[in-house]
């Protein structure tokens, strides 16, 4: 049988574990919104990857090499690749 603590110290120990369950809580939604923000710049169509696809399907609509070019080199870029 697990041992019986003063009604006092059971409720402190409620107390600490539920601040720490809401700091857990807030620092996972903090995080949250932090890569959330990350992932809609680089992906919508006004961010990083969205800009490089429109200028490439707007120099090959053009037949503007070298705005196909710079899409493409920029992409390669965003990927690791000099």
């Amino acid at each position: 049988m697990l041992p019986v603590k003063p009604r006092k110290a059971a409720l402190e120990d409620r107390s600490e574990s539920t601040r720490a369950l809401q700091t857990f809580e807030n620092n996972s939604n903090a995080f949250d919104q932090s890569v959330s923000a990350l992932f809609w710049n680089e992906l919508r169509a006004d961010g990083t990857a969205g800009t490089a696809a429109n200028a490439l399907i707007e120099g090959l609509r053009t037949q503007n090499t070298g705005e196909v070019y710079a899409a493409t080199v920029h992409e390669r870029r965003g990927l690791g690749e000099q």
